[in-house]
């Protein structure tokens, strides 16, 4: 395999197997730190012109951006389903793909005579891997098409769809899913609060506070979980466990502002009269909002002898 500059013009281009390949987004990665993964063509038997193999999406934001030369990795001629096996493997190895374009390049491979197995084999990925992209076919079209054109992950579509029959509350969020205002590796946490023993016990508007929370977290956990519910349901309810989980997060927090508002933290050193007046307010408020009675006994007896 060859690492070479070809024109633009003598690439040649099969079915992409999406819908659109304009990308604006990549279209302006592209002008700002330039080409990183060059293109993947093979030599025609004239060989002069190319096919295009793989990276369709870049191809056609180099195109938009009037680019004469493209560096692209040239292989020898094989055929258009060889093509598409090259291109599936290399896909179905990345972490983010998209299922629409896939489920069409094992379709088209299946109508050539592929099998399931044969294309598995091929694409060094498990027969159920494949499987999957088969199930696709007979899934509602009208949906499908929705989420490509939304450009959204069908899995995490499907996986909220599935959601959403057991738990009514998650319909609110195919919405958002579909206007990106999350992403489909934020659905596991979202099962993981769902699962919550008192997730159900919520009234409705406190159940879409703790699904809002969760899909604002990048990283999720079950202690996550556990605290987004826990501070609902103590909300609504009075519950030991909740109580006892949202105890041990409040003293973690108080614990994390002592030490940032130490007279030896640089954040306290920082802060003018002004901000300090305004901080000492609030902490007033926080003490008296509490309920607790705070004497001079509350308080540590090295802290009564400073004063």
């Amino acid at each position: 395999m060859k690492l070479v500059m070809i024109p633009i013009q003598k690439i040649r281009v099969e079915d992409s197997f999406r819908k659109t390949d304009k990308d604006d987004a990549l279209t302006e990665r592209i002008i700002q730190n330039g080409l990183h993964e060059p293109l993947l063509v093979e030599v025609n038997d004239d060989e002069i012109t190319y096919t295009l193999v793989e990276g369709y999406r870049r191809y056609e934001s180099l195109k938009q951006l009037k680019q004469k030369e493209v560096l692209c990795y040239v292989e020898s001629p094989t055929s258009p389903e060889l093509r598409v096996l090259k291109r599936l493997e290399m896909e179905l190895s990345r972490k983010k793909k998209t299922g629409f374009g896939m489920e069409r390049q094992v379709a088209y491979l299946l109508e050539r005579g592929y099998t399931v197995e044969r294309i598995a084999a091929e694409s060094k990925v498990s027969i159920s891997t494949i499987k999957k992209y088969t199930n696709y076919a007979n899934e509602d079209k009208d949906e499908k098409r929705r989420a490509e054109e939304a450009g959204v992950g069908w899995t995490g579509y499907r996986e909220l769809k599935k959601l959403a029959n057991v738990y009514p509350i998650v319909q609110s969020l195919l919405e958002k899913y579909i206007n990106k205002k999350f992403v489909g590796d934020q659905i596991y946490g979202i099962k993981k609060v769902l699962k919550q023993p008192h997730f159900s016990r919520l009234p409705e508007k406190l159940q879409e506070v703790c699904l809002d929370q969760t899909i604002a977290q990048t990283k999720f956990t079950d202690h996550n979980a556990r605290k987004i519910v826990s501070f609902q349901t103590i909300r609504h309810v009075q519950d030991e466990q909740a109580n006892a989980i949202v105890l041990e997060s409040v003293l973690e927090d108080l614990q994390m502002m002592k030490s940032t508002l130490s007279p030896q933290n640089h954040f306290m050193k920082n802060l003018d009269k002004k901000d300090k007046k305004k901080l000492q307010s609030e902490i007033l408020v926080l003490a008296q909002s509490t309920g607790l009675i705070l004497t001079w006994n509350n308080f540590p007896s090295g802290r009564q002898k400073e004063s």
